[in-house]
Order: structure tokens, then C-alpha cells, then sequence
């Protein structure tokens, strides 16, 4: 097979060269290369027409070497392959076909330039496809994990004797509470109207998670004395009379 047809049996832009270079670089970083190879050609092409004018074998041969380099880079390698030719050609000291291998090379930078285009304007739409397409999937996987319920909680087989004893009659909810904690302070009035309504179907203990002592809430600094800190736990107090409710306080219902 001869030189000419070896360089038609080539892909006008290897893909996977462009493959490479999107991998390695992504898409912006193949506009840049495109983009440089568009501008460094038609100048090197120009120095090697006024190269091959003056017969100069040795100036020929570099700017082939030059143009070869430029498009290897870009996966031209149609044109590599004419480039690589004129260079071994010149390098010989045969100039007799340069000419018509200079138009050649011209020929084929026009047709590397256009897949080049053709390749960048598909990837753009593929590039915003993809990235539509992982936040929607990443937003479907969010609502997924905030709309689908845990796995059931498994009651457990040993329960803590007294007065948090499991009623066998009734369903049993142990809460664990802290005087200070807001939250808890909250959970008590929403479960002391809950328990309200149940009205006895269930039964509800609540243990803390300190003492009710002076000893348990020392005097601070601008906080003022340690009886502020008890009276927080007046409503908790207070609610010990709902129906179905148990609790740890000296004298309290346990129902």
C-alpha cells in the first residue's frame, strides 16, 4: 500500500485521541487545543510554502516536523501522516512533490478544523444533557431519602423494672428527658395533650436524665439562684395527673 493511500485509510480525527484529551482535560481544555491548532496552522502552512519556493530541504523539513507535531496533537492524523511524509521526503533532499503534498496538507486542516467544530458543537449539548440529568437524579435520590420512611424499630425484649415496667395490656413509650432542654420542655406539653386524647390506651414513662436537687442545679453567675432551674421543671411536674402517664418524681401518679 503507498504512502497516499496509508494517509486516506486514516480518520480525518482520530476519536480517540479527542477521547483522551476530554478525560484527561475535559471539553474546555479540547477548545483551547482546537482552537490553537486553528491559528498555528494556516501560519506554519504559509512558512512552508515560502520554504519549499526557496528549496530548502532542511527549512521544509522542520516546518513539516512542526505541522506533524501540531496535528498529532488534535488526533489529525490523516494530516500527520502527509506531514510525516513531506518530512522524510526533505530530509532525503527530494523536494519534487512538495507542492502538491503542501496542498494536501492544506486540504486536510480544512477537513480536521470542521470535524473539529462538528465534534465541539455535539459536545456541548452532551455535556448540558449530562449535567441535567445528574441533578435531576440527585434530586430525585434527595426527595426519595426525605419522603421514605425508616425501617421499623424493633421493640425491645428486656424492659427496666419499677416503674417504667412494660404494660402487657396497653402500648408502653419510655421518654428520656432533659430539665434544661427546650426540646423537652416541649415534647412534654405535646405528649401531655396526646396522652389526653389516648385517654388511658396507652401508657407513657419519662425519665430524667438528673436529679431534681438543689445539689443537681448549682447557683451561675447572673443566672440567679438554683430554684429558677427547678421551676423549669414545673410543667414537667405539673402533667404527671394525665391519663396513662408514669413517672420517676417522689409521690407522683403512676398510672
Amino acid at each position: 500500500m503507498s504512502r497516499c493511500n496509508q494517509s486516506a485509510a486514516l480518520p480525518v480525527l482520530d476519536p480517540s485521541v479527542l477521547a483522551c484529551l476530554r478525560e484527561a482535560c475535559g471539553d474546555d481544555m479540547i477548545a483551547e487545543i482546537v482552537d490553537l491548532f486553528v491559528v498555528d496552522v494556516p501560519q506554519r502552512l504559509s512558512t512552508l510554502t515560502a520554504a519549499i519556493a526557496s528549496t530548502s530541504a532542511r527549512h521544509v523539513s522542520r516546518e513539516a516536523h512542526g505541522l506533524k507535531n501540531s496535528a498529532v496533537a488534535v488526533g489529525a492524523m490523516r494530516m500527520a501522516s502527509i506531514c510525516d511524509a513531506l518530512e522524510q521526503a526533505a530530509r532525503a533532499g527530494s523536494l519534487t512533490d512538495a507542492a502538491n503534498q503542501c496542498a494536501r496538507i492544506e486540504r486536510e486542516f480544512h477537513g480536521a478544523r470542521q470535524a473539529g467544530d462538528r465534534s465541539r458543537r455535539v459536545a456541548r449539548p452532551a455535556a448540558a444533557l449530562l449535567w441535567l440529568m445528574t441533578v435531576v437524579v440527585g434530586m430525585a435520590t434527595l426527595w426519595g431519602y426525605a419522603s421514605t420512611p425508616g425501617p421499623a424499630a424493633k421493640a425491645g425484649m428486656t424492659w427496666p423494672s419499677g416503674v417504667f415496667a412494660r404494660d402487657a395490656r396497653r402500648p408502653t413509650l419510655v421518654m428520656f428527658l432533659h430539665p434544661h432542654c427546650a426540646c423537652s420542655r416541649a415534647s412534654v406539653g405535646e405528649l401531655a395533650r396526646l396522652m389526653a386524647h389516648a385517654q388511658g390506651r396507652a401508657r407513657v414513662s419519662c425519665a430524667l436524665t438528673c436529679t431534681i436537687s438543689a445539689s443537681a442545679f448549682p447557683k451561675r453567675r447572673g443566672s440567679g439562684s438554683s430554684s429558677r432551674s427547678r421551676r423549669r421543671m414545673d410543667r414537667p411536674r405539673g402533667n404527671t395527673a394525665a391519663p396513662g402517664w408514669g413517672s420517676p418524681f417522689p409521690g407522683a401518679s403512676s398510672a
